[in-house]
């Protein structure tokens, strides 16, 4: 798919015992940088026990650690299903900036140029901005800068 031009975004559901041990988030960041490569972007769930499966919720300080280790080898990681100190906005792999800012379910884009380069220290990134067809509006606005305009 990503050899195609597909975008491709991967989620690993985090689950204490069953696939929390630190050296299997090693291998995932090692085949995800080795195949479909460091930009593609990574979600790491937190598991909740709301059905049927009797394991306690994903500790923060397991996810935390997750990205950790997946954020040494890949550009863009992500945590999810529970707050965290990391992972919820796009930072700049070059300089550190935060080009998209996540809350909740909303996203603002903050530091990223229509070139999509880093506004701050200039470097092209692989991120994607998705239009629907029917709006032609972006999905990733650009922050309205003090003076009123766009980005």
């Amino acid at each position: 798919a990503v050899r195609g031009g597909v975008h491709v975004e991967l989620t690993n559901l985090v689950i204490p015992g069953l696939n929390s041990d630190p050296a299997l988030f090693e291998a995932l960041a090692d085949w995800i940088a080795s195949r479909p490569g460091a930009a593609t972007p990574l979600h790491l769930s937190a598991y909740r026990p709301e059905y049927k499966l009797d394991v306690p919720a994903t500790p923060a300080r397991t996810l935390d650690e997750a990205y950790r280790i997946c954020a040494a080898k890949l550009r863009f990681v992500y945590t999810g299903n529970l707050r965290t100190a990391v992972g919820r906005d796009t930072h700049c792999p070059g300089c550190g900036a935060v080009l998209i800012a996540r809350s909740g379910f909303s996203a603002r884009v903050t530091g990223l140029t229509p070139a999509n380069a880093c506004s701050a220290c200039g470097r092209p990134l692989e991120v994607r901005r998705w239009q629907p067809p029917s709006t032609g509006l972006s999905v990733l606005q650009p922050a309205p800068t003090e003076n009123g305009t766009d980005a």
